[in-house]
């Protein structure tokens, strides 16, 4: 199975847990962080379509996946694509700083909403963990896998 290939299933599986995560505090708390994951309404021309669950989901899951790519060949060009901090602290930092995207919108949580970007950030933590390991123990484990 080629590289390309296994990151892009680590990466939906990883999509699918911070989906999970952020869907949990939006249950158990009044957080509208969940609902930035699929919220893409400041992005010129594809924004008037940001009503459509299904390209909401397209959008997620092609952002885990397309970031993910890029940040491995990012860190491989360094040497550092087995560390696991080459995959969680750039993905941890990057969505701490990308959630104040959502003063850009009229739908998600505030961006001085302290409690969702907490909760937003905690949940990308617990995804670029799962990158992390994923990365390590199983897209590079494997070291006969083609590019």
């Amino acid at each position: 199975m080629n590289k390309i290939f296994r990151i892009t299933i680590v990466s939906f599986i990883s999509g699918i847990m911070l989906i999970a995560v952020l869907y949990l505090f939006k249950f158990l708390h009044t957080s509208r962080a969940y609902d930035l994951l699929f919220n893409f309404e400041y992005i010129p021309i594809i924004g008037a379509y940001n009503d459509n669950m299904a390209l909401g989901l397209l959008f997620h899951f092609g952002t885990c996946i397309i970031s993910t790519i890029v940040l491995y060949y990012i860190v491989k060009a360094f040497h550092v694509e087995l560390s696991l901090l080459s995959y969680i602290l750039p993905i941890t930092i990057g969505s701490a700083v990308l959630y104040f995207l959502s003063g850009f919108t009229s739908e998600a949580p505030s961006p001085f909403d302290l409690t969702s970007w907490g909760m937003w950030v905690f949940a990308h933590l617990i995804y670029s963990m799962m990158i992390a390991y994923g990365m390590k123990f199983w897209v590079l484990h494997n070291k006969s896998g083609s590019e």
